[in-house]
């Protein structure tokens, strides 16, 4: 979907805990990441997310499986839903070569390479039209304030 840029609607870079969070049906976060991804939809922002998601949630997923956290019938449950969000949320024209450079100079070690393309896209998509990160890692607040301060980071509050 590409928009002039005076049109485009506001973006929302979805982090893979929110996804994994909606589609596992995590009892602490569900919750909250349903109800955002509603307002997000009725407010007519535009989803994205790296593709390097895709490959995070699966690895989760699939760890979860692994643990006994979740049953093969959930884990099936939780890629159908994955399949259907993936149908709103636009991985990034280009793919993550883009973020590449970026991603790489803010990651502040290894542990945060992944989180970094994600703060990359939120401040790619900034510079033109509002834009928001939405996750539940309490961590991008810290990363983004250190290395990408335009970004605005919706924290979703995890259920005790």
């Amino acid at each position: 979907m590409d928009f002039p840029p005076t049109a485009r609607p506001p973006a929302v870079v979805l982090d893979a805990s929110f996804v994994i969070g909606f589609c596992s049906r995590e009892a602490d976060k569900f919750a909250a990441a349903s109800a955002q991804f509603e307002i997000y939809i009725q407010q007519g922002r535009q989803l994205f997310a790296p593709g390097v998601m895709v490959f995070e949630v699966l690895y989760v997923l699939c760890n979860k499986v692994a643990k006994q956290i979740i049953t093969l019938a959930e884990y099936d449950e939780a890629i159908a839903d994955l399949l259907d969000i993936l149908e709103a949320i636009e991985i990034y024209p280009g793919g993550d070569r883009p973020l590449i450079q970026r991603a790489t100079r803010m990651c502040g070690g290894c542990s945060h390479m992944n989180d970094s393309f994600y703060l990359a896209l939120a401040e790619q998509l900034a510079a033109y039209r509002p834009a928001e990160l939405a996750t539940f890692d309490t961590g991008y607040v810290n990363q983004s304030q250190l290395h990408a301060p335009t970004v605005t980071i919706r924290l979703l509050p995890i259920d005790p």
